[in-house]
């Protein structure tokens, strides 16, 4: 009965009894309407706290911010560079050890060292090679197609209807 092939229309929803429902009308006010009442409410006044370390009348002073740090005009301190101990005085007349390994020189092109072959042929090579033997270059014609016997072709001239 839930069930049932409705052509061209959508079929009523089946809604199960409840048995928790009201019946009639409600005439009353729960609980929580009775707590929670909606109401026109006034904003509260603002309570600023007195503050007791306000200044009164000008000030005269100097901050301690503004006593350490003063602002000056002034140069930039010249640059003091430490003496150097072991720096040489006058001049130097002599030539270092990696001068002496290392000189320039006007270099010249060291000359091919090509190993000596024992295995080079003497004179021409007549023979044959292994290789050559056996892939030799053969000019043909291609073989002829060679069709398999069809063991199911009829002998004879067919004699019947179709």
């Amino acid at each position: 009965e839930y069930y049932q092939q409705v052509n061209g229309q959508a079929a009523a929803l089946a809604r199960p009894n409840d048995h928790l429902r009201h019946e009639g009308e409600f005439s009353g006010n729960t609980t929580t309407a009775e707590y929670y009442k909606a109401s026109d409410g006034q904003r509260a006044p603002l309570a600023r706290p007195q503050d007791s370390l306000r200044h009164e009348g000008q000030f005269q002073g100097n901050t301690t911010t503004a006593e350490y740090y003063q602002q000056v005009n002034g140069q930039p301190a010249a640059l003091a560079r430490p003496n150097d101990h072991l720096r040489h005085e006058g001049n130097f007349a002599g030539n270092t050890t990696t001068a002496e390994y290392y000189k320039a020189t006007d270099g010249q092109r060291a000359s091919l060292a090509r190993p000596q072959d024992s295995l080079r042929h003497e004179g021409e090579f007549s023979g044959n090679t292994t290789t050559a033997e056996y892939y030799q270059q053969v000019n043909g014609q291609p073989a002829a197609l060679a069709r398999p016997q069809d063991s199911l072709r009829q002998s004879g001239e067919f004699q019947g209807n179709t």
